[in-house]
């Protein structure tokens, strides 16, 4: 048994896409929060003068009564315009005050834990580890690569985020006819995960450095696809409706624990680079092997089960914004009635 060598894996060929892209995705962020605050300025100094006249015309013509509330219906459209234009915002205003619904705290973490979990799996220890000794480093490695930073990325991102890019991404949509849907996304994931886990591949990667990179990022890739029909930061045309989503995530994700459960359970050495490689911390190449296989299981699952709590969430808070837009309709449509 031998002492693994822990090292930082400082490559500038790593190291130049991850900044890269906190580089573009700061700096439309930041644009992103200048602009709804300039925005918010704006709205709010031409509301409350053009709002009140209205209303003080509409005093003179219709009454005081009719005439108020007429004012204060037309000043409240005004506002909701000036919001929808500028995107919902809390607190105050500008780069620095409050939270730009799109451009907020929860995307600046989200995007932060993304690029940590890129670090992890490409700079950090984990890579080495992987590369060199055990088969369940290596594993780690996939997950962040495959799940976990792309679910993180995505996440950061918001239609207004990705307003740049919205109608390239609808051209591109529209290239793909009935390829582009969710289900192109599962066979996507569920495709590249086993191809690259078949033995004689996955040891040509280990072996070769550009195989191995094109093996990350076609995982990375693949994470983008399988979660995108999910989060849609830009709208899909074939998006899944009603309970559609609890049955893709549970698809995708129960089709790879599978391959998990296999490895957990397999009682013979599948990857014949993994038998080769020192042994360190007393893991027999099966033990090893069936080490990962329980990561990418119990991964999975818990990913499924978060996710479909997040789905049900977001069916019901769905729900309640529909009946608190019938009931807003019913009480303008009553209120127009009775003036």
């Amino acid at each position: 048994m031998e002492h693994p060598r822990i090292e930082w894996f400082a490559d500038p060929a790593v190291l130049a896409p991850i900044a890269l892209m906190v580089w573009i995705y700061v700096r439309r962020f930041r644009q992103v929060r200048r602009k709804a605050g300039a925005r918010g300025a704006g709205s709010r100094e031409a509301v409350g003068p053009e709002g009140a006249a209205r209303g003080a015309g509409a005093r003179e013509g219709v009454g005081r009564e009719s005439g108020a509330r007429e004012g204060a219906a037309r000043e409240a459209a005004a506002r909701e315009g000036a919001a929808r234009e500028a995107g919902p915002r809390e607190g105050g205003g500008g780069e620095g005050g409050g939270a730009v619904r799109g451009a907020g705290p929860l995307q600046a973490l989200a995007f932060g834990g993304a690029v940590l979990a890129l670090f992890a799996a490409l700079v950090s220890p984990i890579d080495g580890l992987g590369s060199d000794y055990l088969f369940s480093a290596h594993m780690v490695q996939h997950v962040l690569l495959g799940d976990i930073a792309p679910l993180l990325l995505l996440l950061s991102l918001s239609r207004v985020i990705m307003r740049p890019a919205t109608r390239r991404l609808a051209r591109v949509e529209k290239a793909l006819g009935p390829l582009a849907s969710p289900w192109t996304a599962i066979a996507i994931w569920l495709g590249t995960m086993y191809l690259w886990h078949i033995p004689a591949i996955y040891d040509a990667a280990a072996q070769h450095a550009l195989l191995h990179a094109l093996e990350h990022a076609s995982f990375f890739a693949a994470g983008v696809a399988l979660w995108w029909p999910l989060i849609q930061p830009v709208p899909m045309r074939n998006s899944l409706t009603g309970m559609q989503p609890l049955a893709y995530i549970a698809l995708a994700k129960g089709g790879l624990a599978a391959l998990g459960l296999f490895l957990a359970w397999s009682s013979t050495a599948h990857y014949p680079w993994y038998e080769d490689t020192p042994r360190i911390w007393g893991l027999t190449p099966v033990e090893d092997q069936n080490v990962a296989g329980v990561i990418m299981m119990v991964e999975q699952s818990l990913t499924l089960v978060l996710v479909m709590v997040w789905v049900f969430v977001r069916l019901l808070v769905h729900s309640e914004q529909e009946e608190l837009r019938r009931e807003r309709l019913e009480d303008a449509q009553v209120a127009a009635l009775d003036g």
